[in-house]
């Protein structure tokens, strides 16, 4: 009832008092204050710099996670660039799970948040100044959900170097961005009645260890502590499908890895090739689908 209450929220958000263009305002407080911020003073050409979508919570408030879980919606920030720019895929940091009224497991952002993406600029421009124009929509709930949006433009000068900016920010979201790369110690899938297994080994002897499912159809697991430089995860999923999804290790830091599991299904199948191979299963085919109990009453028909 609680997540179609949300999804209806957001529906009819237009009736709801919505600051479209900046912070976003309810009942005389400010839910969420959106920024466009980089993380340099200067765009140089051919070279790429990241650019940031901060995400300003009031207190007892949240927005989502790429995946959010139970319920919710997650945060788009889309960018309108320049003639010859490019911008990389939405990058997200680590989410915190919260218990929603109704026992309502989602994973969401409290305080304040930070998505980004990587603009690589073209080796060639005309300009002096460079306008970077965003567009973002969120979901912030609390008792009640309320979606926002927002308009940003962001304007950089054009030269040869350039200077950090914003560093403390970026610096603060940056280890919580999940790593691509394969972590530091072992990962075992094993397929189960219900899911998969994953047993982590070679893990430090402190600290605990957790898995945020990014596939359809993943389950939600519990955290574990970590005993003996191990522990194992019991991930419950619909079906044979593979599983993806971010495994966080804490151990005084919060740190992540984007992992996948090996799928049930074969990688690859054989099929029948030649013309009387075909022309066998052809006929194999008719022949069953006559046996059917349905066109039995039908085969003195066609004998007559």
């Amino acid at each position: 009832m609680t997540a179609m209450l949300r999804a209806l929220a957001f529906a009819v958000g237009l009736v709801l008092p919505i600051a479209p263009l900046s912070a976003q305002v309810y009942q005389g407080q400010t839910l969420v204050e959106p920024s466009l911020i980089a993380d340099t003073t200067t765009v140089v050409p051919g070279q790429s710099f990241r650019v940031g979508l901060l995400l300003r919570m009031a207190p007892g408030w949240h927005t989502y996670w790429e995946n959010p879980g139970d319920s919710g919606l997650p945060s788009t920030f889309d960018l309108e660039l320049p003639p010859g720019f490019s911008a990389g895929p939405l990058e997200w940091p680590l989410p915190q799970r919260i218990i929603e009224p109704g026992d309502i497991q989602v994973y969401a952002y409290r305080g304040e948040t930070l998505l980004t993406r990587t603009v690589t600029a073209p080796a060639d421009l005309g300009a002096t100044t460079i306008t970077l124009k965003a567009k973002s929509t969120w979901l912030v709930c609390a008792e009640i959900c309320i979606p926002g949006k927002s308009r940003l433009e962001l304007s950089l000068p054009v030269g040869t170097s350039a200077e950090a900016a914003n560093a403390d920010v970026f610096a603060r979201f940056r280890p919580l961005a999940p790593s691509s790369d394969p972590p530091p110690f072992e990962t075992v899938w094993t397929k189960t009645p219900t899911g998969w297994n994953l047993g982590l080994r070679g893990l430090v002897s402190t600290g605990r260890v957790d898995f945020l499912p990014l596939s359809e159809g993943t389950g939600h697991t519990s955290p574990r502590d970590i005993a003996n430089g191990a522990a194992d995860l019991a991930i419950p999923v619909d079906g044979g499908a593979a599983v993806r999804g971010v495994i966080v290790l804490e151990n005084g830091t919060r740190r992540g890895w984007t992992i996948e599991s090996a799928s049930t299904k074969p990688a690859t199948s054989t099929r029948p090739s030649g013309l009387w191979t075909y022309l066998f299963f052809g006929f194999l085919g008719g022949l069953i689908l006559n046996l059917m109990p349905c066109v039995l009453p039908v085969i003195s028909l066609k004998i007559f």
